[in-house]
């Protein structure tokens, strides 16, 4: 995958990172409706949480599967638009509580999910097998025009000039990119050590 790196200044690492934060809460306040704040003392256990501030129509999309959702999307009984949403909302909210997005991908998403639908009012059948379904994706995989840093402040301004592989093939059997998430800034190497192990 090639990558193009651009930085214009020279900012301190609390500056770039402040401006990655910045750029995330932007995205998340794009959401509509907007995403409700957090209680400021939070529990350990932050996972009741949800249901209290999401409608119970949010969190029964949320917390369906998706081969239950990727039927009911394949029969027309639900439209990727609202569950597009409801997943948008939900990611928003989930950052609040546990700092787990990089950014939220709301009009990209809203876009596709709104063609999803269309095409599927026109030809009534889905577009693949994962038609209108909402996928997160890791942030250090490569997205065409997105920062592409892995976690590290030093390769913030680098983005991907293609998406990776595995997102064409997703993305070829009509599912719906919505948010990018964080991961541990040695998950990769942490993997290979375990698969170098030799028990």
């Amino acid at each position: 995958m090639t990558v193009t790196t651009k930085r214009t200044t020279k900012l301190t690492w609390q500056e770039i990172a402040h401006n990655m934060q910045k750029h995330r809460d932007e995205t998340i306040a794009e959401v509509q409706p907007s995403i409700p704040d957090v209680p400021r003392e939070l529990p350990r256990n932050v996972t009741l949480i949800p249901a209290e501030l999401l409608s119970t129509r949010e969190i029964e999309l949320t917390e369906t599967s998706p081969e239950k959702l990727v039927a009911a999307l394949a029969e027309g009984d639900l439209a990727s638009i609202e569950l597009t949403n409801a997943f948008l909302r939900r990611a928003g909210l989930a950052q609040k509580l546990v700092n787990c997005i990089t950014e939220l991908l709301p009009e990209r998403a809203l876009t596709r999910a709104k063609e999803l639908d269309h095409y599927y009012a026109e030809h009534k059948k889905p577009i693949g097998a994962l038609h209108g379904l909402p996928i997160s994706v890791k942030e250090h995989v490569g997205m065409k025009g997105l920062d592409l840093n892995a976690g590290f402040v030093s390769w913030v301004g680098r983005t991907a000039e293609d998406d990776a592989s595995i997102l064409k093939i997703l993305w070829r059997e009509g599912c719906v990119f919505y948010a990018r998430t964080t991961q541990p800034q040695t998950v990769e190497g942490k993997q290979l050590k375990k698969m170098m192990r030799k028990d």
